[in-house]
C-alpha cells in the first residue's frame, strides 16, 4: 500500500471531479479484496517525484504549529526511496528523514532520522516504527510503504465517500510482528476505483479500539499521475490532528540517487 506521498506514502473535503470519476449510483464490479490492494500498489506514480509540503499540527486546544518541508521520492523499479528535509521553522530546520522500501520481502525497510542538534543520523529500529514521527499523528511505519503481503484483506462492501462509490476493505495483519511494528491490530480502507487511491482509512490500536482516521482530498492529475494534495490524520485518542498540504508536484525529473543517502541527509537540501 502506498505511503504518505500518495503519502509515499495513503480524503476528506471537496473533490476535484473529472470525467473518469465513478458516479455514486454506478454499481461497482465484483473484485477480490486483495486485488484492490494490488491495484493501489501498482498504480502509476512516476519514476520520481518532488513536492513541497506544509505540515500543520493542531492540539486539543486548537493551537497550531506549521512546518515547511521539501520532499523527494524515487522508484528504480524494485525499491522506493524517499527523503524529507525540514525548512521551517527554526526549531526543526535542518532535520531530515530518509526511507528505503525494498521489494525483497526478506529485507526489512530502512529508515533514518537526522537531528541537526545532535549532528548524527539515527536509524529507526523495527521496534521504533510504531512511534510517532516528529510530533505528528503519523507513525514511522505510516511514513513508509506497506507490504501488501503482510496483510489479509476482506471486502466489507462499497460505500459512497464524497460522491464517489468506493470499495470498503478490512485489512488484518498476518502476524504479531506486523502488529508490533505498525501499532495497529486492524484497519479499514476506502479505495476510489477510477484512480485506485485511498480516500479514507481508520486504524485500530493493539486492543482493538479506534485510534486514528485518515482522509485525503483535493485530488489532481499532474502529467497523467493522480495525487492527493491534502491529507488529514485525526488522532481520536490523543485529540490531536495533523494536516499535510502538498504543492508544486513534479514527476520524472531525473533525481540523482545521491539525494537519497545518509550523507545528503546530513547536508540537507540546497
Amino acid at each position: 500500500m502506498k505511503s504518505l506521498r500518495s503519502i509515499n506514502m495513503c480524503i476528506l473535503a471537496a473533490l476535484a471531479f473529472s470525467l473518469v470519476c465513478i458516479p455514486a449510483w454506478a454499481e461497482l464490479p465484483d473484485i477480490e479484496a486483495r486485488q484492490v490492494a494490488v491495484n493501489v500498489d501498482e498504480r502509476e506514480d512516476g519514476a520520481d517525484e518532488t513536492s513541497e509540503m506544509e505540515m500543520i499540527l493542531t492540539n486539543k486546544r486548537d493551537q497550531q504549529r506549521v512546518r515547511k518541508i521539501a520532499t523527494y521520492r524515487k522508484d528504480d523499479g524494485e525499491d522506493t526511496k524517499s527523503v524529507m528535509f525540514f525548512l521551517e521553522p527554526a526549531d526543526v530546520k535542518g532535520t531530515g528523514f530518509l526511507s528505503w522500501s525494498y521489494d525483497d520481502e526478506s529485507k526489512d525497510d530502512d529508515q533514518w532520522l537526522y537531528l541537526p542538534a545532535l549532528k548524527k543520523v539515527r536509524r529507526i529500529s523495527s521496534s521504533g516504527k510504531s512511534d510517532y514521527f516528529m510530533g505528528t499523528d503519523f507513525t514511522y511505519s505510516d511514513m513508509g510503504d506497506n507490504d501488501i503481503d503482510d496483510y489479509t484483506y476482506t471486502m466489507i462492501g462499497t460505500e459512497v465517500i464524497d460522491g464517489i462509490e468506493c470499495y470498503h476493505l478490512e485489512r488484518l495483519p498476518k502476524d504479531d510482528d506486523v502488529i508490533d511494528e505498525t501499532g495497529y491490530s486492524r484497519s479499514e480502507l476506502w479505495i476510489r476505483p477510477d484512480i485506485w487511491m485511498m480516500m479514507k482509512a481508520v486504524f485500530f490500536d493493539k486492543k482493538g479500539k479506534l485510534l486514528k482516521e485518515l482522509t485525503a482530498s483535493e485530488f489532481e492529475e499532474v502529467n497523467g499521475i493522480w495525487v492527493a494534495q491534502n491529507m488529514f490524520m485525526d488522532n481520536i485518542q490523543k485529540k490531536h490532528k495533523t494536516t499535510l498540504k502538498f504543492s508544486n508536484n513534479q514527476f520524472d525529473t531525473g533525481l540523482d540517487d545521491k539525494l537519497f543517502s545518509q550523507r545528503q541527509l546530513q547536508r540537507g537540501v540546497k
